[in-house]
């Protein structure tokens, strides 16, 4: 590990550490304000104890002080609470998905009733007809009593006949043959 000696900004400009300290954020936070742009500073070279150089980045004095009098005003407004300018951009983008999404659930929900809804009219309709075939059913069937009365009497009669028939044919092989009757 480097010894560093503690190196101050040029003149005009902070260090990270002192630019978080005055706006009340991150390191991190600022870093990245700079390096979006959105916060200015410059690059700078300090000397370590081993006699070599690292860039540093040092953020404008000027800027610092225009984001907190950008604050104040909000403060004074009485508008929402001062937050710095990438959580309202990122909050105004989580609201314009939010929304997209919302109107997306909307769509999709439309489209589930109206399909819903198609289908309970199919239903009904299948139900009517049912109701119908079923009555068709009755009626036939109680037109065609007679003629089943009918039709029962005479495969009755049918298997009567086949039983006689049957019988018959029993008794026939019951009873000794021509041929052993003959030859005995």
């Amino acid at each position: 590990m480097t010894g560093r000696k503690p190196g101050k900004a040029p003149e005009g400009y902070m260090t990270i550490q002192e630019a978080a300290d005055a706006l009340g954020v991150t390191t991190n936070a600022i870093r990245g304000r700079y390096e979006r742009g959105t916060l200015k500073g410059t690059t700078y070279q300090r000397e370590t104890l081993a006699g070599t150089h690292e860039p540093r980045h040092a953020i404008s004095i000027e800027a610092v002080e225009k984001e907190l009098s950008e604050r104040s005003e909000v403060a004074t407004r009485g508008d929402v609470a001062p937050i710095g300018h990438e959580m309202r951009d990122l909050a105004e983008k989580m609201l314009s998905e939010i929304s997209k999404t919302s109107e997306s659930i909307e769509h999709q929900e439309s489209a589930i009733v109206q399909a819903l809804n198609a289908m309970t009219e199919r239903l009904d309709r299948n139900n009517e007809l049912l109701l119908a075939l079923n009555r068709w059913l009755e009626e036939d069937v109680a037109k065609s009593q007679p003629y089943r009365d009918k039709v029962e009497r005479y495969l009755d009669a049918m298997a009567e006949e086949r039983g006689r028939e049957a019988g018959e044919a029993l008794e026939a092989e019951e009873r000794p043959s021509f041929w052993r009757r003959w030859f005995g």
